[in-house]
């Protein structure tokens, strides 16, 4: 928990998680697990509690505000093509947006759960309709018109007990009304200019000079508050998990139910609930739902569960 705690610098609740995970695994081993309810533990616990608060007080009373697509689209005028950090960051925002992710699935960080060139792969068509795979590096070789997806693996993730990973696919979209971007392209297009390594972070890049670089998580989030300044909000209601909350917002202001949010989020609990920002339309649409008789009658309920008509025979 100490290692955790300082080496690591995860939150008490993440720690609490990690054990469990251990305490689990103890048990389906048939291993001796009293000691996790020992009053050491507890205290310990406590004790994080109370050092985390102490050292994120500013930020608890700081609500984080959603990144929406909108802003999106001012994060895209504001970066300039040619400057391989501000594409890597933009690249990134799309990124997070589009499968909820955490920063740290994207940014290197000590939790090393980043998405590397090696497990970005781009689907490319032959003339004949045939399809074949290529990583990043190669994308420089190919033509924009070939592609048609992209595979994002996420190889781990810090409540991944498991470590199985998660793969999103992505067809290539074309833009429009309902399409504000297509992800498979961004990525193609970024990994074009950036030509980042198999072992290499996805968000690395080569710069004019031969030397590589990937984008840091302190210039990705001080460029996350920047855009929040430009669209007129307050710096300091935004951070990089605004592109996650933002998702989860979203995916629910769409009207999708909640356990989609949560798959979407890899939630293992009810927290998720937490990163859901109603919108006004949502709001209005939900309140109408509730004087709608025909949204669900008893019709609706007899057909799904028949068995509780008193006419039913088995």
């Amino acid at each position: 928990m100490s290692y955790l705690a300082v080496t690591k610098g995860l939150c008490p609740n993440t720690i609490s998680t990690y054990t469990s995970g251990v305490r689990d695994s103890f048990r389906r081993d048939g291993r001796p697990f009293v000691f996790f309810s020992d009053y050491r533990i507890k205290q310990m616990r406590m004790s994080l509690q109370i050092e985390w608060r102490e050292a994120h007080e500013e930020k608890i009373h700081t609500e984080t505000l959603p990144f929406t697509l909108d802003m999106l689209s001012t994060f895209d005028r504001l970066t300039t093509r040619g400057n391989m950090e501000e594409e890597a960051q933009f690249c990134c925002a799309q990124m997070q947006l589009a499968n909820v992710l955490r920063c740290s699935e994207c940014v290197p960080t000590a939790a090393d759960h980043h998405v590397r060139g090696q497990d970005v792969k781009f689907i490319m068509q032959h003339s004949d309709e045939s399809t074949f795979r290529i990583h990043p590096i190669d994308a420089c070789k190919y033509n924009l018109d070939g592609l048609r997806s992209v595979e994002i693996t996420v190889r781990s993730m810090k409540n991944d007990q498991d470590s199985l990973g998660y793969l999103y696919p992505h067809a290539r979209r074309v833009i429009g009304e309902k399409v504000q971007f297509c992800l498979a392209t961004a990525m193609y297009v970024y990994a074009s200019r950036a030509k980042p390594l198999n072992e290499d972070p996805f968000l690395s890049y080569l710069l004019p000079d031969g030397h590589r670089r990937w984008l840091g998580y302190e210039s990705y989030n001080t460029r996350i508050k920047q855009i929040a300044v430009a669209c007129g909000f307050k710096g300091v209601n935004f951070s990089t998990h605004s592109l996650r909350i933002g998702g989860a917002t979203l995916i629910a202001a769409a009207g999708h139910p909640n356990h989609y949010v949560r798959g979407m989020l890899r939630s293992k609990s009810d927290s998720y609930l937490g990163y859901i920002h109603l919108a006004m339309s949502s709001i209005i649409d939900s309140q109408l739902s509730l004087v709608d008789p025909s949204i669900y009658t008893m019709r609706d309920m007899l057909r799904l569960n028949p068995t509780a008509s008193i006419s039913y025979t088995a």
